[in-house]
């Protein structure tokens, strides 16, 4: 039966939808509860003629069984539509995830390289200062003005 649970428990809410659909289509008469525990149908609306969906020996049953036909099929559809978003929402998660762990290596590797730059400034600082001069004046003297 296609609303039997599933192995992880979960309903298979469209069939649930599909069943609901197929009685709204069979009964499109809305169903009201008549005596406290009969559950009927007019049909046609206003020819005092009944259709009896159900019976039950409590009226609470009853107002469940009339107020099901309208509420469970909205009740699915939501459930539905939370499942999707919740589905989207996981992924956007997994993604997010993903871009934290390259933002995160990037970083990493932006303290080393600054690690190693300070080091170079360390050691460069032992220089004497013609030494840094010249170092310099070579350095910008491969470095292209053209831009």
């Amino acid at each position: 039966m296609a609303t039997e649970t599933q192995q992880n428990d979960r309903r298979d809410l469209h069939a649930d939808q599909a069943i609901c659909s197929d009685v709204i289509e069979r009964s499109p008469y809305h169903w009201f509860v008549m005596h406290g525990t009969d559950v009927v149908s007019e049909d046609p609306p206003g020819s005092c003629e009944l259709d009896s969906i159900a019976w039950s020996s409590a009226p609470i049953v009853a107002e469940f069984i009339a107020e099901a036909r309208t509420g469970w099929p909205h009740a699915i559809e939501r459930a539905i539509n939370a499942e999707e978003a919740a589905d989207r929402l996981t992924h956007e998660i997994v993604d997010l995830d993903e871009s934290r762990e390259y933002w995160r290596a990037r970083a990493f590797d932006a303290e080393k390289e600054r690690e190693r730059l300070r080091a170079g400034i360390a050691v460069a600082m032992t220089y004497p200062p013609g030494i840094i001069n010249a170092k310099l004046r070579n350095l910008l003297t491969g470095v292209s003005t053209d831009v």
